[in-house]
């Protein structure tokens, strides 16, 4: 949702990119050397909003139906070194260090400030509000799950 987009940017550009250490720095280069990729580390700025949609970096939440359903909006801060594998033991090793932590708080700011901005900014809420409406008008949401559906629960 593009009007969700520019309110995240900005707030992203306002909370900075995470400040890794040089320490930090070493280890995720090390990390990528290990794994045949280029050794840059983490980045060390926020990329700015593309002009158009890009294509899907693989990865999954939990928001696809929400956002059926309501617009919404997602960012990507970092928490490993670039290009490394998602779900691999490097990743896993970089979340392991306190600097993950601080990639963490840069996107629970941005995503906290987007919110207050949502909610208090109603011209925000009439734009993204419109361009959702807009692109869902031909693909109305229809539940996978059939109408009158009882939940399967255990029995005693």
């Amino acid at each position: 949702n593009r009007p969700l987009q520019e309110a995240a940017q900005a707030n992203l550009e306002y909370v900075g990119a995470p400040v890794f250490s040089e320490d930090d720095q070493v280890f995720a280069r090390e990390l990528q050397e290990s794994l045949g990729i280029e050794p840059v580390g983490y980045p060390s700025e926020v990329k700015p909003l593309a002009d158009e949609m890009q294509p899907p970096q693989g990865g999954s939440t939990d928001v696809a139906e929400v956002t059926r359903l309501a617009p919404g909006v997602s960012i990507m801060v970092a928490t490993a070194a670039i290009d490394l594998p998602w779900h691999s033991w490097a990743t896993s090793a970089s979340h392991g260090r306190p600097n993950a932590a601080r990639g963490a708080s840069v996107a629970a700011k941005t995503l906290a400030m987007t919110a207050i901005d949502f909610l208090l900014d109603e011209n925000l809420r009439k734009r993204a509000w419109a361009e959702f409406d807009e692109k869902m008008k031909d693909n109305p949401y229809v539940s996978p799950v059939p109408k009158g559906q009882k939940p399967i629960l255990p029995e005693d």
